[in-house]
């Protein structure tokens, strides 16, 4: 079916159904998932392999049928190009939850017991206060500095 915007605001899945995926016809893999709700996402469905994905990217109207359509495309390039958009998300969000505050963490517990109760109670204070401003900051795990 083609989408239209005034179309969006009024699908609705079948009566017993929680939800319901319509699909464009103008971009290829993008669909509106309408919940029973109300609430619309967007999503777009592509295939790595024989494995059949899906990644949604916003709500509607928060976007727009345009901005969809042109969104789509750009996840449509992406896997033609050998990209995995889904992965690529879940990798972002997974990065994303990696900062100073969760290193901290860890890292105090292990180092507690070598340090004397002093500087144990100074450095926790120093990094759990003093450094507070950095601990949204995100770090790269894994990396090495030379």
């Amino acid at each position: 079916m083609k989408l239209t915007q005034s179309m969006i605001a009024k699908l609705a899945p079948p009566s017993g159904k929680n939800d319901a995926i319509f699909f464009d016809d103008d971009v290829h893999g993008l669909g509106l998932r309408a919940h029973s709700g109300g609430k619309r996402t967007w999503i777009f469905q592509y295939k790595i392999g024989s494995k059949q994905r899906r990644i949604t990217f916003g709500t509607a109207p928060a976007i727009s049928l345009a901005a969809a359509r042109k969104t789509a495309r750009e996840l449509h390039a992406k896997v033609r190009l050998g990209e995995d958009p889904a992965a690529s998300k879940r990798d972002g969000q997974r990065r994303a939850a990696d900062t100073v505050e969760a290193v901290l963490r860890l890292y105090l517990p292990e180092k507690r017991q070598t340090w004397a109760p002093k500087s144990r109670v100074s450095v926790e204070h120093y990094l759990l206060h003093h450094a507070k401003p950095l601990h949204g900051l995100g770090v790269a795990l894994g990396s090495r500095l030379n």
